[in-house]
């Protein structure tokens, strides 16, 4: 690949243009190649920007541009990296371009170090960019494939780069970049001297700048019809039917005709400011199915300050912060007096009121910066509603207010995902809206057989949501303690759908199938989802990054295997089951596996290893492992393992980083094998044959049925 490397040039007409028109004060902004050119020092020179992000992958021009510009930005606000970008992390063949529009084709090339702007961002935890320029000598397609997470969020506000002969000299073509783009709500447009043109891409040799911007913005940019999001779209967009809104922030009560014209009968009103609330309440009196109350929103129950804006519509629960920055005309925001006001959590509101949440399906939070404290103080309500408007922001333009992105996370833990959002009136705030994502979950999950069936029904459900665009919701089980996970837990009652295991179904049925074209929605599952693992197998990753263990578990499940590896340089772990659950268990594949069939499989091949050392895991430690004596197992009963119930985790743990493995005709160790990274050989008994078989773990049947 190329890299991110151009030389020092000058600045053009449309790029002061592009500066002094699209990036603003706090702008969190990101330069990818020519840090050697004037570009930057124009923007500090012209803008109050919150930080920069500089990318030159070749050492002697990073250093330059070090001498050069650290002057320019105290505080720290520069970050200058000697990296390059791309669409994967990986050493980059860098070519540095000699002159502006130039290759050098004698220049040589240089490996430096490449990594993605999403593994960037994630790593630095920067949520937001609000100008990146890309100059890139024909990497540009690719350092946007590796900003698609941020892309896909709409987290990125405009992209400036060039199109000209290294460009065209990469092979790639702006037309790609337009459509992968498009596919992300973003449109392209040429840069010129004063204003914005269609992109045209002109022909593959003439230099143009062009400028994406997101959707959202295109109001603000263009000065079009300011519209906010529309509730009333609702019905006809998403299919939402309004059954009752609950209104924080509603002021003197103008959206009531809306609320009326859709048909809602029951409204409930809220208001912070005592003097608007006394409007609020005249506007509403006598009206049907409308109820008002005169109270802050928020996370707590108690008393708190309410800061009284010059605008009452302005007034808020938290102090002004950045706003300044970003708009000295301010004077509607003026904070004018601070008064004590009661707060009340809206499961709080409504339960002291004796409004059933099940009313509500629709929440409208049009409250100045506090809208996440509302959500977090509304568990119970938001249980029912399938459709949020709330005011966002881009920056903390309140004190404490949180982000658009916290939003996001916050309600996505409640199946919630953001379908739209407007800033008609600055690119640092508006509104968002959010929808209920249907629900699919599995009750049973935990109490329907033992570890390795749940590690399947849990993995099923997973993947089925995320396949399907739905919210996976699951009671407490033990994956909730041991591994990683932040699930939603059971919020509704669906119906059940239940998978028979006893069919035997190696082939998921058209319902269940991760490739349906009908999927279930809102719906809950039953069953075993043992499926042949060529079903499994394109969702490997995915299966894989389910079962992380947290960091207490981890840490002593890797000391047990740290003591293993000590005694040797390979392992060999074997399974053996003889639980007494099995001889209650269907016959056709539940049986207890000799153990000489492991000896000879053992015998067959010991002495051609590196120093093995034998693990033997079972459910009966005391009735075989005598018989491997002459390997000189270890098994659990060796290690302090607290409690003593998590003994078989630790032999889970210890089956997933064999070497090689043979396990019994069970789910565990089956289980353990599909998450076994390192493992070069797998074994499984085989009661037919009576003797253990190789088994691919990504390409067999879970269990062995006669």
């Amino acid at each position: 690949m190329t890299g991110n490397i151009s030389a020092s040039s000058p600045i053009q007409p449309e790029e002061i243009w592009a500066i002094n028109n699209f990036i603003f004060n706090r702008s969190v902004v990101f330069a990818v190649g020519g840090c050697r050119g004037d570009w930057l020092k124009q923007v500090v020179n012209n803008k109050d920007i919150k930080e920069i992000h500089a990318f030159e992958a070749l050492a002697t021009t990073y250093y330059q541009a070090c001498a050069e510009l650290w002057y320019l930005f105290p505080g720290g606000k520069l970050r200058l990296n000697n990296i390059a970008l791309s669409d994967n992390e990986k050493p980059a063949g860098v070519e540095k371009t000699e002159e502006a529009h130039c290759r050098n084709r004698n220049s040589g090339e240089f490996s430096v170090y490449a990594t993605t702007l999403d593994k960037y961002c994630s790593s630095r935890r920067i949520r937001h960019i609000n100008f990146l320029k890309i100059s890139a000598a024909g990497e540009e397609f690719n350092i946007l494939r590796g900003a698609e997470t941020m892309l896909s969020k709409g987290a990125i506000d405009f992209i400036q780069f060039e199109h000209g002969n290294t460009y065209a000299d990469s092979g790639a073509k702006p037309e790609q970049a337009g459509e992968f783009l498009k596919k992300h709500q973003y449109q392209i447009f040429r840069l010129g001297s004063q204003d914005l043109e269609p992109a045209d891409f002109r022909s593959e040799t003439e230099s143009s700048h062009y400028l994406v911007i997101h959707n959202r913005l295109i109001q603000y940019i263009f000065e079009q019809e300011k519209k906010l999001i529309n509730l009333e779209a609702l019905p006809a967009e998403y299919g939402i039917l309004p059954r009752g809104v609950v209104h924080v922030g509603a002021h003197e009560g103008q959206k009531l005709r809306t609320y009326q014209g859709m048909g809602i009968y029951h409204t409930l009103m809220i208001e912070a400011n005592p003097a608007v609330y006394d409007k609020l309440a005249a506007a509403c009196n006598s009206l049907a199915g409308v109820v008002t109350k005169c109270c802050a929103v928020s996370d707590v129950d108690a008393t708190v300050p309410l800061y009284c804006a010059a605008a009452d519509q302005s007034s808020s629960l938290l102090p002004l912060k950045h706003y300044k920055e970003i708009n000295s005309d301010i004077q509607e925001l003026a904070t004018l007096a601070t008064m004590e006001v009661v707060a009340k959590k809206l499961d709080t509101l409504l339960a002291e009121a004796n409004l059933q949440p099940q009313n509500y399906n629709i929440l409208n939070i049009d409250s100045q910066g506090s809208g996440l404290k509302a959500l977090r103080g509304a568990p119970e309500l938001l249980k029912h509603i399938e459709a949020i408007k709330i005011r966002v922001y881009y920056d903390e333009l309140y004190a404490g207010c949180g982000i658009i992105y916290d939003v996001d996370d916050f309600l996505a833990a409640y199946g919630f995902i953001r379908v739209d959002v407007s800033t008609p009136y600055h690119p640092l705030w508006g509104e968002a809206l959010y929808l209920k994502k249907p629900g699919i979950s599995m009750t049973t999950l935990g109490s329907q057989g033992r570890f390795g069936n749940q590690i399947f029904q849990y993995a099923f459900l997973k993947i089925y949501a995320q396949k399907h665009g739905l919210q996976a919701e699951v009671p407490q089980w033990i994956g909730s303690t041991i591994f990683d996970l932040k699930d939603a837990r059971i919020s509704r009652r669906y119906p059940q759908v239940r998978d028979n295991y006893k069919d035997r179904p190696s082939v998921p049925k058209e319902n269940f199938a991760f490739e349906t074209n009908n999927p279930l929605k809102n719906k809950d599952v039953c069953g075993y989802f043992q499926y042949h693992t060529k079903y499994y197998r394109p969702y490997q990753n995915y299966f894989r990054s389910l079962f992380k263990f947290t960091p207490e578990f981890k840490n002593v499940f890797s000391q047990a295997l740290r003591e293993v590896y000590q005694q040797g340089n390979t392992l060999v772990a074997i399974h053996l089951r003889r639980g007494k659950d099995i001889r209650t268990a269907d016959p056709r594949w539940a049986y207890y596996a000799p153990t000489a069939w492991y000896l000879d499989w053992l015998q067959s091949f010991w002495h051609t290893l590196d120093k093995p050392v034998l693990y033997v895991a079972s459910d009966d430690l005391q009735s075989v492992s005598q018989d491997f004596s002459g390997f000189n197992p270890l098994c659990v009963k060796q290690f302090q393992t607290e409690p003593a119930e998590s003994e078989f985790l630790v032999d889970f743990y210890i089956l997933m980083h064999a070497d090689i493995l043979a396990i019994a005709n069970s789910t565990f160790g089956f289980a353990a094998a599909m998450l076994n990274q390192q493992g070069k050989i797998f074994f499984r008994s085989e009661q037919r044959k009576k003797m253990l078989i190789p088994f691919d773990p990504w390409n067999s049947e879970p269990l062995l049925w006669d």
